[in-house]
């Protein structure tokens, strides 16, 4: 079985990703492709009418062409509409040349209409259901009170054989798609209880890392009270308090950041970014927390020759970005050199940043999932460092939006490397007007 599955997935794989629903649809429209062009071959072999033959030809070619709307060009839209059309269009005529109800047409048509239920929705489906009823029902009125519309078959045998042929290849076409259907049921289902957990997780967590620092605040809060503290004191705990409410904000700006690219209401606000001195920026905002950790330093790694570069992108976007890798870079390394920096690739068409860890690096299965949303690494460490699985997650989709990708390289007791792309989209001779912002 899990060889089908594979030569299915070979066949049906779209160019670009796409949803469950339409590799499905895909791979309909393939076992339509094979029954048309088996029933090319059947009609001959039983010598149907020539017009039989004709229809399933014809099926088959324009079949063909939708298979390639749908899989290279990613027109699935167009591809269902024209799906539906020849399917309808060709039973029709298939009806009428293969012995109406004595024919084998009325369970083809059955079954392409069950199919036909699983990749449409809304007012397609209701569409797709009331035309299917009122075609049959004019099909057997033509059957009922216009006999000689419909050529029957020549001989017993012929019915029998045409009845026969078409049953194995049905059997052999849709038993491996039913368990194709299976099989994505069970993943899905799967994916949905782990969705669950994770979501369960992910409220417990975030209760913590709310009241962590909440309490904190609120309990320096009360010390300040005290009229005998001095004025070291005093400043002491208000650093605390600046620390905890720094930690608040940025966690709700994550869990906002979240709502806004779930709602699609973030947009992109394009102008000249130099490279080099956001980082900078960058690097000026993390002093505080790189000087609590004195054996961990954050360099710039930036080609000599590329020191003034100027791209068109969000820079804010940016800021984000890197301001979590680098956040996160701190987070799980102790000593060493953290190192942010980019490379331009000799193509030149994406610019690639990157920010290094002399951190715990990670195992196969951790960077497998690091970049999806409210997971973490290794739960031990997740507990000691805190945090909701948020950041990573968040980089990953406003890379998306700027047009990039982002990946990590890693081994464990090494270190991390994450990298991520951006259009390359020169802006020279043009003078640029640096936006501060404050690390949440």
């Amino acid at each position: 079985m899990k060889s089908i599955n594979q030569v299915l997935n070979w066949f049906t794989r779209s160019e670009n990703p796409i949803e469950l629903v339409d590799a499905f649809f895909i791979k309909v429209v393939l076992f339509g492709i094979i029954i048309s062009l088996f029933g090319v071959i059947n009609n001959i072999i039983i010598d149907l009418p020539l017009e039989s033959v004709l229809i399933n030809l014809s099926s088959t070619i324009v079949l063909i062409g939708i298979y390639i709307l749908a899989r290279f060009k990613n027109k699935f839209t167009l591809a269902k509409h024209l799906f539906n059309l020849t399917i309808f269009v060709s039973l029709n005529f298939l009806w009428f040349y293969n012995g109406g109800v004595d024919g084998p047409t009325l369970l083809v048509f059955v079954a392409f209409f069950i199919v036909l239920i699983f990749f449409t929705e809304g007012k397609m489906q209701t569409y797709t259901i009331i035309t299917f009823g009122i075609n049959i029902l004019v099909l057997f009125y033509f059957q009922y009170y216009y006999p000689n519309y419909i050529i029957d078959y020549t001989s017993k045998f012929q019915q029998i054989t045409d009845h026969f042929l078409l049953m194995i290849v049905f059997l052999t076409m849709m038993v491996p798609m039913l368990l194709y259907v299976q099989q994505n049921y069970n993943q899905q289902k799967k994916k949905a209880e782990e969705s669950e957990e994770l979501k369960s997780s992910f409220l417990a967590n975030m209760s913590h890392e709310i009241r962590t620092p909440m309490n904190s605040i609120l309990g320096f809060s009360e010390l300040l009270r005290d009229p005998d503290l001095n004025d070291s004191e005093k400043g002491y705990y208000l650093d605390i308090i600046r620390s905890n409410g720094q930690v608040l904000l940025h966690l709700l700006n994550n869990i906002m950041e979240l709502s806004k690219l779930d709602s699609n209401l973030i947009s992109i606000n394009e102008g000249p970014v130099h490279v080099r001195k956001l980082m900078e920026q960058i690097q000026l905002s993390f002093k505080n927390d790189f000087d609590s950790k004195p054996s961990l330093k954050l360099e710039l790694n930036i080609p000599y020759n590329e020191a003034e570069l100027t791209i068109i992108s969000d820079e804010l976007f940016l800021y984000q970005i890197l301001s979590n890798l680098v956040s996160n870079a701190l987070k799980y390394s102790n000593k060493g050199i953290i190192q942010m920096g980019y490379t331009i690739p000799s193509i030149r068409d994406n610019l690639v940043i990157f920010v290094s860890d002399t951190g715990m690096g990670m195992d196969v299965k951790t960077r497998s999932i690091i970049f999806d949303r409210f997971r973490q690494g290794d739960e031990k460490y997740s507990r000691k460092h805190g945090g909701m699985g948020l950041g990573l997650a968040i980089c990953k989709e406003l890379t998306q939006v700027l047009g990039g990708e982002i990946w990590v390289e890693s081994a464990e007791g090494v270190g991390s490397t994450f990298y991520f792309s951006v259009p390359m989209v020169f802006a020279r001779n043009e003078k640029v007007q640096f936006n501060k912002y404050q690390l949440n």
